[in-house]
């Protein structure tokens, strides 16, 4: 696959989603074609907001368990293999560590909202 898609302008479900699990298969089986070599050499090119980037648009579902980091390894297993999906699941396993690190370090967390948070009445959105 050779053309990311990602948050540009053509790409509704990354400025608006819609919370059900019929929404996030849909999702999910529109980025299965990009979670190979594509997401490998575009993961970190950024074309700018009306470029197209190599961006899921799956963290919603994902956050609110509509779908599970499973979902995301079995598509891209399925559909690329490990050596071409190999770096998004890397992606997806690295989102599943942090995110537990966090959790058990509950203070960090709450340092870096209130830095945003400050940032945010200081500078604006």
């Amino acid at each position: 696959m050779t053309a990311p898609l990602g948050t540009g302008t053509g790409n509704a479900p990354a400025t608006r989603w819609i919370a059900t699990r019929a929404e996030a298969d849909k999702r999910l089986a529109e980025f299965a074609p990009y979670m190979g070599s594509c997401y490998t050499r575009y993961r970190n090119t950024d074309h700018g907001p009306e470029g197209q980037n190599v961006v899921s648009a799956l963290s919603p579902y994902v956050r609110r368990r509509l779908l599970l980091e499973s979902d995301l390894v079995s598509t891209a297993l399925a559909t690329h293999g490990l050596d071409d999906a190999e770096r998004f699941v890397q992606e997806v396993f690295w989102r599943s560590y942090f995110k537990g690190w966090l959790e058990h370090r509950p203070q960090i967390w709450d340092s870096y909202v209130t830095g945003v948070q400050s940032d945010l009445n200081v500078h604006g959105p």
